[in-house]
């Protein structure tokens, strides 16, 4: 029972507090603000640049994987592996 008091209580506290009001023409200045701000645009050389630069990476990319495709890793591997069998030392330092 005493819970329960206590619930209500608190609960009913608020009903006795002053209810707060917003001043009068608080949401026309919110919306005449938001008008009124300076919206930040990119300037168009700014996105003509990013473009261009993609694009570089883009053709970049291209060229390294039609090389790569190219690329006879047979050949290589063989002369890999005779340069690591004419060391003649094991010496590590």
């Amino acid at each position: 029972m005493k819970k329960e008091k206590w619930i209500s209580d608190i609960m009913n506290s608020l009903d006795e507090s002053p209810k707060l009001t917003a001043p009068k023409y608080l949401f026309d200045n919110i919306e005449n603000q938001i008008a009124n701000s300076n919206s930040s645009i990119i300037p168009i050389r700014y996105v003509l640049g990013i473009a261009a630069g993609f694009l570089v990476l883009v053709a970049l990319n291209i060229q390294f994987i039609s090389q790569s495709s190219n690329y006879n890793f047979e050949s290589n591997k063989h002369s890999t592996i005779t340069s690591y069998l004419e060391i003649e030392s094991n010496q590590l330092y």
